[in-house]
């Protein structure tokens, strides 16, 4: 991605994922249960894990491993479980009376 669309597009996915994370801690934040909460925080840590871990060691700072970047990267049970991890984030989101973020 980074050779064919340039700094900009690389800067584009980090604060992709950036603004991804804002809105998982956001959701866990207005969860109902601390459990709810955790799960959010749970799925939130395991991507920003593997976007750490991928661009570390696509500019050469990390050990070369076969961690896929999130939703990019051609991972297909990587991606099926990414997705399911969202869902999961979405449910939150539906159970919690409290939380207006689709408006």
């Amino acid at each position: 991605l980074g050779e064919e669309t340039g700094f900009l597009g690389c800067l584009l996915v980090i604060v992709g994922f950036a603004l991804l994370m804002g809105r998982l801690l956001q959701v866990a934040r207005h969860a109902r249960s601390d459990f709810e909460s955790l799960v959010v925080i749970g799925i939130g840590t395991m991507i920003m894990f593997q976007v750490v871990v991928n661009i570390f060691m696509t500019i050469g700072l990390g050990p070369v491993t076969g961690i896929p970047l999130p939703f990019l990267s051609y991972g297909r049970s990587a991606m099926v479980v990414n997705f399911i991890a969202l869902g999961l984030c979405l449910s939150v989101v539906k159970q919690s009376k409290r939380l207006n973020l689709l408006r």
